[in-house]
This record gives structure tokens, sequence and C-alpha cells, in this order.
């Protein structure tokens, strides 16, 4: 193997172009960041910042809470036997025992309890 010598390196880069090239770090000098010049950053900051329009609550019409609340109180009726084992498994192995481990109650249900319920 024979070594090159840096006279017989070929660089593509001018000379000009190497001397421009700096290893000062941008915040320290005053180029602009080198990936996100500070006006564009600051309008996209801007716009995702504007929330006007976006956060509207729909107001609900009278037929729409009457559809809605018609479905209020129903409940799913498992038909096969893997329906039925999978709601078994549900309703008595998983929500009866954490009612019972918080202190949950639906007539009355304690502050604590209701917070357990939303963790």
């Amino acid at each position: 193997r024979k070594l090159l010598s840096p006279s017989t390196l070929r660089l593509p880069l001018s000379t000009g172009a190497l001397r421009s090239l700096s290893t000062q770090h941008f915040k320290a000098s005053n180029t602009v960041h080198p990936l996100l010049p500070q006006k564009q950053y600051l309008a996209m900051e801007r716009e995702m910042a504007d929330k006007t329009g976006r956060q509207q609550n729909h107001i609900w019409s009278k037929d729409e809470l009457d559809s809605a609340l018609a479905t209020f109180s129903d409940k799913h009726v498992p038909e096969t036997l893997s329906d039925k084992v999978m709601h078994g498994f549900m309703y008595y192995g998983l929500y009866h025992p954490f009612n019972f481990i918080t202190g949950y109650t639906h007539h009355d249900p304690s502050p604590s309890s209701l917070v357990w319920r939303l963790i």
C-alpha cells in the first residue's frame, strides 16, 4: 500500500470555498441557523399556536340530543358462545372486581372511587 501525500489529494471544493467553511457555532456568529431561519421559525410557531376556529364545540340540536339519549341505556347482548365467554370474563372477571377494589358503587359513588375510574 502506498499513502497519498496531501499534494496529490484532489479536493472537490475550491480553495475559496474551503476558506468560507467555519467550525464556529451559528449562535456564536452572525450567521443564520443553517436549517431554519428565525423568521420562518416564528411564522411557523405563530401558525401552530393559533387555535382560532379549531376548538369550537358542536352545539347539539334537540333532535340530535333525542337520538343520542334514545340509545343511552342499550347494552350489548352476546350471541355466540365466544361472545358469551368474553362477556362473562369482562363483566364478572374484570368489571365487578375492579369496582369492588376501588370502592365504586353505581348508586352512590365516592369521589375517590371516581378518581380510580378515571385513571
